[in-house]
């Protein structure tokens, strides 16, 4: 009975920690790109909306999938275009991102349905479900997701290019690459894991859209992804504790703790929240983000005109990624024009030096002066 117990609890941990994984993932790539985005929930509420409706309407669950990740990629590149394109402010978008996901999936399900906001109980046939383990798809593809975004990440010419955009946009700019391009390969990535985030949520683990139904979630998994400090693996294992949380706060309901009796329901309800000001507050002090992330890239004019500093404080990796580009050549690499100019730089080191051992010391500035007269009309010639 024990062991049945603690099965079933992981289960359900896994289940609910299924859209945070993704939500988390999607912000990560964003944002190891440069993009700050805070606009996850309402891209998750626009893919849960779009993914239950469709479905409702065709009864075909591959259909709502379709759907719930086409809303949420439209809506991701119509803030890429005004974050990456127009220059606009990162939160403010975000937030604005936010609003319209969560007042139009409201109006336009009243207005389709009748339903107050929400959509018609799914069928079994248009839903998700379950098939090894009691997991469904979208739970054991989360972890795949992970693993592939990890692999991209460190393993991958790509990669490369997408930490560089975050880190330090000029050293990929100065190498070839398009900081406008990956960025917005980023964000398109990440409206696609958002929809699977909002797909998770009303197509398999509820029967429908209800408004509001992400319930902060994607806030939540930007607090998991500071804790994580952008990295995937820490990412998932932070989403995990989450899912934990809610699995414990809905077995903990109306059971009798010693000593302390019967607890309220919104107490435990309010365990993933708790714990993500916790982190937020005591933990993350040391989480330093992608250097380049908020500010918007800008290419230098052909005029030469000056251009802002978006690198801020540039981290460890940053200045890897800065030396990997900015190198012209590898060592030992051999260059016709190398060896001359490194023997006229130790002739004149030499004749200055010859300067001032014969008494342009004596005076302030004579020798400095005296070493300049020596190299412009000295001879040169060797003792």
């Amino acid at each position: 009975m024990a062991m049945e117990n603690i099965l079933s609890f992981l289960g359900a941990a896994l289940r609910l920690s299924t859209p945070l994984i993704y939500a988390c993932l999607a912000g990560l790539w964003s944002e190891r790109a440069g993009v700050i985005d805070v606009g996850l929930e309402g891209k998750m509420l626009a893919g849960a909306f779009a993914g239950a409706a469709v479905a409702a309407l065709t009864g075909d669950v591959g259909i709502g999938l379709a759907a719930a990740v086409a809303a949420s990629m439209t809506l991701a590149a119509a803030q890429g275009f005004v974050e990456v394109e127009r220059g606009g402010d990162q939160i403010v978008c975000g937030m604005a991102v936010n609003m319209i996901g969560a007042g139009v999936t409201a109006f336009v399900g009243a207005a389709l349905f009748a339903e107050g906001g929400r959509t018609p109980a799914l069928p079994r046939e248009a839903r998700v479900l379950p098939f090894v383990w009691g997991q469904d798809a979208l739970t054991l593809g989360a972890f795949g997701v992970a693993a592939i975004t990890a692999f991209i990440l460190y393993r991958t010419r790509f990669g490369l290019r997408l930490r560089a955009a975050g880190e330090n946009p000029r050293a990929l700019d100065a190498a070839g690459g398009s900081v406008r391009a990956t960025r917005h390969a980023a964000v398109a990535v990440c409206g696609l894991l958002c929809g699977l985030s909002g797909a998770d949520l009303s197509l398999a683990q509820a029967a429908g859209f209800l408004p509001a139904m992400t319930a902060g979630k994607g806030f939540i998994a930007l607090a998991a992804l500071v804790f994580a400090k952008w990295r995937p693996g820490a990412a998932l294992a932070t989403c995990l504790l989450f899912g934990g949380l809610d699995a414990a706060a809905i077995r903990m309901e109306g059971a009798p703790l010693p000593f302390l009796g019967v607890i309220p329901t919104q107490a435990f309800q309010a365990l993933p929240y708790l714990m993500t000001v916790v982190l937020l507050a005591g933990f993350v002090g040391g989480a330093r983000p992608p250097a380049a992330a908020g500010p918007p890239y800008r290419r230098e004019e052909s005029h030469g005109c000056a251009r802002p500093d978006v690198r801020g404080r540039e981290s460890g990796a940053g200045q890897g990624l800065r030396a990997l580009f900015a190198l012209p050549r590898r060592r030992g690499r051999r260059d016709g024009n190398r060896r001359p100019v490194r023997r006229m730089q130790c002739r004149e080191r030499r004749l200055s030096q010859r300067a001032l051992r014969r008494g342009g010391g004596d005076r302030a500035d004579g020798g400095c002066r005296g070493a300049a007269n020596h190299g412009r009309y000295g001879s040169g010639r060797r003792r």
